[in-house]
């Protein structure tokens, strides 16, 4: 068994700014990941609203921040979590069949979207099709783009959108609610089967219940149908909301002694990158009390 001050789980930008604070206040860190640095962010083809920089692209960022972390000496372990236990002295978790424990431990697992499930669209991903309106909806500036999820979703994107896309397309269920937004037309229950484009999305074909089929030409597909927290690993030993995000107070500390949490796992109102960060600093500063406490 390795032993560690504090372990973080995932390495998002809570993680990898968690490890930064943490390495740099002289705790032996590691962060356990179980694919690549960077988490969500991998995926953004361009990120125009972190400060510092006008533009750079999400795999970038990522690079940046676990070079940073790197460097003030946190250490890195790759693969999937299988286990964790957490006593209030010890927290201990299995990666790739090793166990690492540590005095505390940061959950910053992230979460994911929920998908259309058709084909083409993890391609698309970060070139046209988006599962986050406030941090993508910018770039379609003057284009047409379309908005698919539940009514109360949906009306949320289309409000973002509406002011500043030409053209704004939204399937869903429902038509209550969206009549305030002029450039929009509503298309209810319609099925896209379809999307389209070469480097980018062009357009998206539709599929009403009576087997009719409609293309409709947009750079941007915006997919509204709500996410899920990375949250099963801890669900029977932390206290999570009724969506299964983990519950903390103002400072990332969890209902378990020594357990924070950060991020977009995290019960909180706004996830972005720059609010997934904050929360890193929050629950690293936290941790690093906690255990010069003790």
């Amino acid at each position: 068994m390795k032993s560690f001050d504090v372990i973080i789980i995932g390495a998002g930008p809570a993680g990898l700014t968690a490890a930064l604070y943490a390495a740099r206040a002289s705790l032996k860190t590691l962060v356990a990941e179980k694919s690549a640095c960077g988490g969500q962010m991998l995926h953004a083809a361009a990120i125009e609203n972190f400060p510092a920089f006008t533009f750079i692209t999400g795999a970038d960022l990522a690079r940046r921040m676990h070079s940073a972390a790197e460097a003030a000496g946190a250490q890195f372990v790759y693969g999937t979590v299988q286990s964790a236990q957490l006593t209030p002295h010890k927290k201990t978790v299995s990666v790739n069949g090793e166990t690492y424990a540590a005095n505390a431990l940061i959950i910053a697992t992230g979460k994911g979207a929920k998908t259309l499930g058709i084909a083409d669209e993890a391609r698309f991903e970060g070139f046209g099709v988006s599962y986050c309106t406030s941090c993508e909806g910018a770039f379609f500036k003057g284009k047409d783009v379309a908005v698919v999820g539940d009514a109360l979703k949906a009306q949320s994107a289309a409000a973002y959108l509406a002011p500043f896309v030409r053209k704004l397309y939204i399937v869903s269920k429902s038509i209550q609610g969206f009549s305030r937004f002029k450039n929009a037309e509503v298309i209810p229950n319609a099925q896209i089967v379809k999307l389209s484009g070469n480097d980018a999305l062009e357009s998206i074909t539709l599929q009403t219940p009576h087997g009719e089929k409609r293309t409709l030409n947009v750079s941007g597909l915006f997919v509204t149908l709500g996410s899920a927290p990375n949250s099963e690993l801890f669900k029977q030993i932390i206290k999570t909301d009724k969506h299964g995000f983990i519950s903390t107070d103002k400072n990332c500390r969890t209902n378990s002694s020594g357990v924070f949490c950060a991020g977009d796992v995290r019960a909180a109102p706004l996830k972005q990158i720059i609010t997934a960060c904050a929360d890193g600093a929050t629950a690293a500063t936290a941790a690093i009390r906690h255990l010069r406490s003790k």
